[in-house]
């Protein structure tokens, strides 16, 4: 595999994102095991790679330590690397979020076309992609033709040649990025998608099996995905509620973090990813979905969490009033 698998890292010894990124890199050597795996990270997360955090970065063959105004937080830096990776990276890359698991061979990336590839967030057009209003509405605040884009593409995955339209694309991504801070946008997702409109679309769309979203409609590509996106927003404000996918559970993080080791559960999960799924899993309509996300779904949610035993008290007494 002639592609090298880029990773971006800014991490301290307060958070588990250096143990996810671990575990995608695990998948990924286990899955390919001849692949050239770099690090770009900021020069303090470089110098918190001691003991078993030094050790978990033994996996990679390349760690690339970055100056970062140090005005940013841990977030913003993240980005700042991500979108201008470009200028730390020779030859072609594939660039992989951290909150993914690979589960397949991946070498015939290396036969992709275009000089730029990604997959469409939420796996859809922009027609049904349910973030179109608020984009819509930043597209005129800032200049942008919401009309002429077909897709917003996810920046969790992207496949970009050593080629000057790539070189182009990430020139503006950052610039963009960097404007769009200033507005309150931190995240790259809205940069990316103003960066593609700047350079004339050259983001071409690749197999959704590259980036099998499978919180949001990426059920459908699960059987022959390569690389599993589980999204790890809100992560850290998940609480010991269980997630769906095995991987998505963060005392997995927190053991490898204390013990240096996965356990038992993951190294079966990594085995077949495909199917690491916690026991009582339920597949949701749309319908469903739109109340999983309003405030009032939420805060009944969290009630239940905290007091379960009277629900249940509750719920009894109601089956024994009926009779």
């Amino acid at each position: 595999m002639k592609t090298s698998v880029v990773y971006v890292i800014t991490s301290s010894f307060d958070d588990t994102y250096l143990e996810q990124m671990y575990f995608s890199m695990y998948s990924l050597r286990m899955y390919n095991p001849m692949v050239n795996i770099i690090i770009v990270c900021d020069t303090s997360t470089a110098q918190s790679f001691i003991g078993n955090r030094k050790k978990l970065m033994e996996i990679a063959n390349e760690v690339i330590p970055v100056e970062v105004p140090t005005q940013f937080n841990n977030m913003q830096k993240s980005r700042f690397l991500k979108t201008s990776l470009r200028k730390y990276i020779s030859g072609d890359f594939l660039y992989i979020d951290n909150d993914t698991i690979i589960c397949d061979d991946i070498s015939e990336i290396d036969n992709m076309e275009s000089p730029l590839m990604g997959v469409p967030d939420f796996h859809c057009d922009l027609t049904e992609f349910p973030g179109n209003k608020s984009l819509s509405i930043l597209s005129e605040k800032i200049g942008l033709h919401f009309d002429k884009h077909k897709y917003c593409f996810n920046g969790g995955v992207l496949y970009a040649k050593d080629h000057p339209i790539s070189y182009d694309l990430f020139n503006c991504w950052h610039s963009e990025w960097i404007k769009n801070l200033k507005l309150g946008y931190s995240t790259d997702q809205q940069s990316l998608f103003a960066a593609n409109e700047k350079c004339g679309f050259p983001i071409k769309k690749m197999d959704d099996a590259y980036n099998c979203q499978i919180i949001f409609n990426g059920l459908k590509y699960l059987y022959r995905a390569k690389i599993i996106h589980y999204f790890a927003s809100g992560f850290e404000k998940s609480g010991n509620l269980e997630q769906p996918y095995l991987f998505q559970n963060k005392l997995h993080y927190q053991y490898l973090k204390e013990n240096g080791t996965l356990d038992a559960e993951c190294e079966k999960g990594f085995k077949s990813p495909k199917g690491a799924f916690v026991p009582n899993v339920q597949i949701v309509t749309s319908f469903q979905s739109e109340y999983n996300n309003t405030p009032f779904y939420s805060m009944s949610r969290n009630f239940y969490y905290n007091h379960s035993k009277l629900i249940k008290l509750m719920s009894k007494i109601k089956h024994i009033l009926k009779k």
